[in-house]
């Protein structure tokens, strides 16, 4: 028992020591700023450039897209009687409207919080397009509270996992952790680009 602990104490450090190595002897080459000219598609489906795009962030906010409000999970009881038949009946029983709409105001409030161009690229991602969803990201100003986030999604969902460059990532999840290092998910895409670089998947 103590030889593992101490083994595993030894791999720990090792790791420790080599994910340090690499913070100090690499500096992977920032990434250039965005293409101002960069044609971006909108929900809509029509495209503007990247220059126009943010103009028009500064002077009023792109439409976001709905995102339909999550059911409520039905309550069931400690007990486990009956447990199913009771989650049975709560999903065949019409939602409770006061409900329903509590959850679209809170899905509402979060959503009037995010910066457009944060919205945006999330949508482009998901279509496939990381060079606009990561001009989005570098877009986003650093005054504003989704710029730790965007830095880490460039730095893990884009770059690491995205594009294959986790070295490249290593700048976007270290701004990230000093911007907010209490953020636990901030810890966990750093963990995970640094484990990259090293040859380990984390996903």
């Amino acid at each position: 028992m103590k030889r593992a602990l101490i083994l595993v104490s030894l791999t720990l450090l090792a790791l420790c020591a080599a994910v340090a190595c690499l913070d100090v002897f690499s500096t992977p080459a920032e990434l250039p700023p965005p293409d101002p000219t960069l044609a971006i598609t909108l929900e809509d489906g029509s495209q503007v450039p990247l220059a126009e795009l943010l103009e028009r962030t500064r002077t009023a906010t792109i439409p976001a897209q709905e995102t339909p409000a999550p059911t409520p999970a039905p309550q069931v009881g400690d007990d486990h009687d009956g447990a199913w038949q009771k989650l049975a009946a709560a999903r065949a029983a019409p939602p409770d409207p006061r409900v329903l709409q509590a959850n679209r105001e809170r899905v509402q409030a979060q959503l009037d919080q995010r910066h457009p161009l944060h919205l945006l690229a999330m949508q482009r991602e998901r279509e496939g397009d990381l060079d606009q969803a990561l001009a989005l990201l570098q877009s986003i100003p650093e005054d504003h509270p989704d710029w730790a986030w965007a830095q880490r999604h460039i730095g893990w969902r884009i770059l690491a996992q995205g594009k294959g460059d986790p070295a490249g990532g290593l700048p976007y999840v270290q701004r990230a952790l000093r911007a907010d290092p209490l953020d636990g998910n901030a810890w966990q895409d750093a963990a995970r680009v640094h484990a990259a670089t090293l040859g380990f998947d984390l996903d």
